[in-house]
């Protein structure tokens, strides 16, 4: 009885299992959404006294670095005709842009007043938030105007 065999080549073989484990960083953007309102509300809110401006200087000073603070030490003037109140903050978006840096997106609408006049007025802007280890928060970049249309948002050069 004549068997034939064909060639066969072996190889040997080792099968590797890796395990990738992907740690996810789950941030809670709830306190930077509400330090981004607060914010808002005492940045965008002004009168033309000399004690209002004082107040507000002191007030959005706890949220800017240094640089920023100077930047909008004079922004507002006691020559300025108008006053302004925050009505309502709405935080749209908050995206994560770098490793402790959030862009964050949010609507302000105030009632704009210049003399007998009141006016409605609602901006979308967005700010940059950079978040130390220790959860401290700061705003690196000045607010910036968006308009957007529909979901294409488009800063404003």
């Amino acid at each position: 009885m004549l068997r034939r065999y064909k060639n066969f080549t072996a190889i040997d073989t080792h099968t590797v299992h890796e395990k990738e484990i992907i740690q996810l960083r789950l941030n809670d953007t709830n306190g930077i959404e509400n330090f981004v309102k607060n914010f808002a509300k005492a940045y965008y809110s002004w009168d033309t006294s000399k004690e209002a401006i004082e107040a507000r200087t002191t007030e959005i000073s706890k949220y800017l670095t240094k640089e920023l603070q100077d930047l909008n030490s004079d922004t507002i003037r006691t020559d300025i005709p108008n006053s302004a109140t925050v009505t309502n903050v709405l935080v749209w978006n908050v995206k994560q842009s770098g490793t402790d840096d959030f862009t964050v997106a949010y609507e302000v609408d105030q009632q704009v007043k210049e003399g007998e006049q009141t006016q409605a007025v609602i901006e979308n802007y967005t700010v940059t938030v950079h978040v130390d280890k220790g959860g401290a928060m700061v705003i690196t970049q000045n607010p910036t105007l968006v308009l957007h249309k529909d979901d294409n948002w488009k800063i404003v050069e």
